[in-house]
């Protein structure tokens, strides 16, 4: 299989993923959403957290709004995984949000991460094909 250049941008709610065709020209092949990552705190929330046996409050390390960024930053970490397993992915281009960059690396196999040339601190996924291109050194 001839192994193919990538570029995957996504914030807490889409992921998507394009092919880099002919060198130049970004071809959209997935997108992955993530309802839950649009949603507010409050509405992630069943209830009030319990108490303990004590009487005194459980807490939550972390905040319902981070646990699901960060679930939806490992299933785009196990895609990446899946597409460099396959010997499809030679280079690697990824857009995100400076948080939710971190996150998507943090779930990335070194393998993956050395196939990562470009990475951009931004949120360009409403942008299409032709904008995303641009932020990146495709083609060089």
């Amino acid at each position: 299989m001839k192994r193919e250049s990538w570029v995957v941008v996504a914030n807490q709610a889409i992921a998507r993923f394009f092919k880099i065709e002919k060198g130049v020209r970004l071809v959209e092949e997935e997108c992955l959403t993530h309802p839950e990552g649009r949603l507010h705190e409050g509405d992630l929330i069943a209830d009030k957290p319990g108490t303990t046996h004590e009487g005194y409050p459980m807490g939550q390390p972390h905040s319902p709004k981070k646990i699901e960024a960060t679930a939806f930053a490992k299933t785009i970490g196990q895609k990446i995984e899946t597409l460099r397993t396959q010997n499809s992915l030679d280079r690697l281009y990824i857009a995100a949000a400076p948080s939710f960059l971190g996150l998507i690396r943090q779930h990335m196999s070194p393998q993956s991460s050395q196939l990562l040339h470009s990475e951009i601190d931004k949120d360009i996924t409403n942008l299409k094909p032709e904008a995303i291109k641009e932020y990146f050194p495709i083609g060089l």
